[in-house]
């Protein structure tokens, strides 16, 4: 009888044996299952449908030095036969008024106080000027100033504010007084399109009988041209 007995405990055991081991087995399976299908799903969503997701950051990087490197070839100051002359420069940023984004002036030869003003109230149509700006060029370039002096003065228009601008030369030749400028260009450019005024005092017998040079730099209001 007790053999019996011992021989049923030992069948119970190995039952209960064998339905850990399937228990035991098909949570295995579920979890090693349920593992990979959260790997494929993972893979599925960084593949990008078309492309562009992935390559578009670095293409538009791309883009922006092209851009910077057209500009900078295009603003390259022409080589002018002359005098290279002294001069001192104020640059003023004047943010533009619609239609005056990216315009570029031919600068003007100012030999009066009244010819300031004048310019200045033009100028006040299609750009803005910052108040304390305004009250230095008035007090600067008084009637004492242009006793012995003429200020060259005009706008220029780029299609970034991050750029630098400076003035390389001023070059006096048989008729004109030119000014030169230099840029100074960032890693990245910004895309919003910004004004400067320059005013550039040169002595007045530099100038006399000459006139100031047409600006060499670019209408950046027109479209580009397509190919």
């Amino acid at each position: 009888m007790k053999g019996e007995l011992n021989y049923v405990k030992r069948c119970i055991s190995c039952r209960r044996l064998f339905v850990s081991c399937i228990f035991a087995f098909l949570f295995f399976f579920l979890f090693f299952s349920g593992c990979a299908a959260k790997e494929h799903g993972t893979q599925q969503n960084t593949q990008p449908s078309d492309g562009i997701g992935s390559a578009n950051p670095s293409m538009i990087e791309e883009l922006n030095m092209q851009d910077l490197r057209t500009l900078r070839e295009t603003l390259r100051p022409p080589l002018v036969e002359g005098d290279s002359i002294g001069y001192f420069a104020r640059i003023l940023r004047t943010p533009p008024k619609g239609k005056t984004a990216g315009v570029s002036t031919n600068p003007v030869l100012l030999n009066s106080s009244d010819g300031l003003n004048e310019f200045l109230q033009e100028a006040l149509i299609g750009w803005q000027f910052a108040e304390e700006d305004m009250l230095l060029i008035k007090a600067v370039y008084n009637d004492d100033f242009f006793k012995d002096k003429v200020l060259i003065a005009g706008a220029l228009g780029l299609n970034s504010g991050s750029i630098q601008v400076g003035i390389e030369k001023v070059i006096q030749t048989k008729d004109y007084v030119a000014v030169l400028f230099n840029f100074t260009f960032p890693e990245t450019g910004t895309a919003d399109m910004m004004s400067w005024h320059y005013f550039v005092e040169v002595d007045a017998g530099e100038a006399e009988g000459r006139e100031a040079a047409q600006t060499y730099l670019p209408d950046m209001s027109r479209p580009k041209e397509t190919e």
